[in-house]
């Protein structure tokens, strides 16, 4: 019997998200606080229910990721994030269009 290849759907992504950015969190923020602690040590942190909010990319991010591609980038900013968090927020966009675009190209073996 031979298995078909289907992509990823929305709710599978949705946990993939979730996990990466969960992950992403960790390893910001023991970065961050090893920097300004300047103790060496890496001790990161997250909120379980942070796994929902990051797994909402899925059904907010795609959309509207879809909706604009291939518009300029600048204009969409539209003056949303503070100035200081600007370049920050500029690559997690970018490394986000990055992993949708990756994620949607993702099959498993399935009916």
């Amino acid at each position: 019997m031979q298995v078909g290849r289907r992509s990823l759907r929305r709710w599978e992504r949705s946990l993939a998200y979730g996990v990466l950015g969960m992950a992403t969190e960790v390893v910001f923020t023991g970065a961050r606080d090893s920097v300004l602690r300047k103790d060496g040590g890496l001790r990161g942190h997250s909120y379980l229910w942070m796994v929902a909010i990051y797994g909402l990319s899925a059904y907010l991010f795609e959309p509207v990721h879809d909706a604009v591609r291939g518009h300029s980038r600048w204009v969409l900013s539209g003056g949303a994030t503070r100035l200081d968090d600007a370049p920050l927020w500029a690559l997690a966009g970018l490394a986000l269009e990055r992993v949708h675009d990756a994620m949607v190209s993702v099959t498993v073996a399935g009916r």
